[in-house]
């Protein structure tokens, strides 16, 4: 977001108006974005508008490694310097093997989903919004039914149905 602000005068737009706007899994960025940090504001945006926001699941590194390490074993980057191998790998190379990684049992259906870090993402972004943890500014949000389910792991569901009948 901080790139927007400084190029965004050369197309026109004004850096202390900057109003991102997503669907689906855009509007679950958006919603990372809000919670970035802990909620710390820096005055990166000036208000959102969203349609049918989820919550994107968010593995911690430990629980998201068996995707890189499948990738890198996939791609044969296995036993030396993994990411310069990555690296010198082309794009749709990367791309084809990155849909042959199997699939935990019980883990999100979703490969490549934003991961817990501690600075940028600093947990569950259901969670930074029930405890407060969030920028607020001026939004509009719209909502689909059961948009997102897919990518929402089934205690979230939960929480929600339950806070929604309360």
């Amino acid at each position: 977001m901080e790139g927007t602000q400084l190029h965004v005068a050369k197309f026109g737009g004004n850096p202390n108006h900057v109003v991102p706007g997503g669907a689906s899994a855009g509007a679950a960025s958006i919603s990372i974005h809000l919670t970035a940090s802990g909620g710390e504001d820096r005055g990166l945006f000036y208000a959102i508008a969203v349609e049918f926001p989820s919550f994107a699941t968010t593995p911690s590194v430990a629980q998201s490694r068996y995707q890189y390490s499948n990738l890198v074993a996939l791609l044969g980057c296995a036993g030396q310097d993994s990411l310069a191998c990555l690296r010198g790998t082309k794009a749709a190379e990367i791309q084809e093997q990155s849909f042959n990684i199997p699939r935990r049992t019980g883990a999100n259906p979703h490969l490549w989903t934003p991961t817990i870090y501690n600075d940028f993402v600093t947990g569950c972004t259901y969670r930074a919004f029930q405890e407060g943890k969030f920028i607020r500014v001026p939004y509009i949000f719209s909502d689909d039914n059961n948009g997102g389910t897919t990518f929402t792991l089934p205690e979230i569901i939960t929480l929600a149905l339950s806070t929604s009948s309360s």
